[in-house]
């Protein structure tokens, strides 16, 4: 064979297989290029779960830690909550804590009953039949409001059906009847009211009782039931009444803003309330007042308005000379106020919207402590030593300590 083409051959073959071998190598490249794609593709997903399942623990953790905030929230509130009084299955119409703060008495639709408050211990979370005192069985009828005389040892209730106040003697023990009540004389209001009476009281010198229903009348009695005034407060509709410590004033909460004070004036030889002026305006409120509470001294008068806000007002004045109340203290609190109890000794307002129960300071204003209400109350009073709230609710009297 000629040389020449031996070498023309033998490069021939060289060159076949350095192609040979660059394919090769070319597709063990491009495997090994799949290859770590696919591997960092693995790594990218199993990175991606770990952090997904990070996110999921993290959800979990964070609900968990939010169960733990509101579960220990609702131990707290609980904690704020003294005690429950419970005893009327179809609903509480009123309470009323006696002056000497030995008995509370609460009423119903079928019963009004009262209660010994000594054996409502820290210890005790709800009122059960150890503590009831007096039972009151109502047939045909049902008690729409009750309070204490002055002395607590009577108690007086107005009746549904039969429009009358009933008087009520509480017995230290059981007569022949095995009752330890009596029931000592009753009146009728229907000739003076044309709807339900929603609010009565009694004033601490036991001459006087108010009674107040939702029309714009209201009624001052005396305790035998003898009418002494009727008047018409012209504001649409009325909300509830109060008598002032000093059984000096009457004044009651209305549809509008405009809250009025009527001085009680008293015969010189008996004693007896024979009369009714008026004599006193507070104003400032933009919408209806839904509560008034007098504080223990008789000189400061606290409103609650569904206008957001609850006022302080001066009364201890010389309104005979032309001077008039002033408000020394207003507080917006962002949602209609439903109910204000003063309590001039602690130095402190507590008031309840519907959503909760605020105490502040008398000084200032200022905020003391809130407190998460169960639903929304519907009547308000301190205790008779100042350190106990008691709150109305639909079915049940709930007790709240103030720090």
């Amino acid at each position: 064979m000629n040389p020449l083409y031996l070498v023309i051959f033998t490069i021939t073959l060289l060159l076949l297989a350095f192609l040979l071998l660059g394919r090769n190598k070319s597709n063990k490249f491009a495997e090994n290029l799949e290859k770590s794609k696919k591997k960092s593709q693995e790594n990218v997903e199993k990175i991606g779960q770990k952090i997904e399942n990070k996110e999921e623990k993290g959800v979990i953790i964070e609900k968990k830690k939010k169960r733990r905030e509101s579960l220990s929230k609702k131990e707290e509130e609980k904690e704020e909550e003294y005690f429950r009084i419970k005893g009327h299955p179809k609903g509480i119409n009123c309470f009323d804590f006696g002056s000497d703060g030995k008995y509370l008495v609460t009423c119903g639709p079928d019963s009004i009953k009262i209660w010994e408050a000594k054996s409502l211990l820290p210890d005790v979370v709800e009122a059960s039949a150890r503590n009831l005192n007096t039972q009151i069985n109502i047939l045909g009828d049902e008690a729409l409001c009750v309070a204490f005389t002055a002395d607590s040892r009577h108690i007086m209730a107005y009746m549904k059906k039969s429009q009358e106040i009933v008087a009520y003697k509480i017995l230290s023990k059981k007569n022949e009847a095995g009752k330890r009540y009596q029931e000592v004389h009753r009146f009728g209001t229907e000739k003076r009211h044309s709807s339900d009476v929603t609010s009565l009281s009694i004033s601490s010198n036991s001459k006087v009782i108010l009674t107040v229903s939702e029309e714009t009348t209201f009624n001052v009695w005396t305790m035998k039931g003898k009418h002494i005034a009727s008047i018409n407060t012209n504001q649409v509709k009325n909300n509830m009444g109060i008598i002032t410590p000093d059984s000096r004033f009457v004044s009651v909460a209305a549809w509008t803003g405009e809250v009025r004070l009527w001085e009680i004036s008293y015969q010189k030889s008996s004693g007896e309330a024979e009369k009714l002026d008026k004599v006193m305006d507070l104003v400032g409120h933009h919408s209806g007042i839904n509560s008034i509470n007098v504080s223990e001294d008789s000189n400061l008068v606290g409103t609650a308005s569904k206008d957001g806000c609850w006022k302080l007002y001066d009364i201890n004045i010389r309104y005979q000379a032309g001077q008039e109340p002033k408000c020394i203290l207003s507080v917006d609190v962002g949602e209609p106020v439903d109910h204000i109890v003063v309590n001039n000794e602690r130095k402190m307002v507590a008031v309840a919207t519907g959503s909760e129960l605020r105490f502040h300071r008398i000084k200032d204003g200022g905020l003391i402590e809130r407190i998460k209400l169960p639903e929304k109350c519907r009547r308000m009073q301190w205790s008779p030593d100042g350190t106990l709230v008691l709150l109305m609710f639909e079915k049940f009297v709930g007790t709240y300590k103030t720090k």
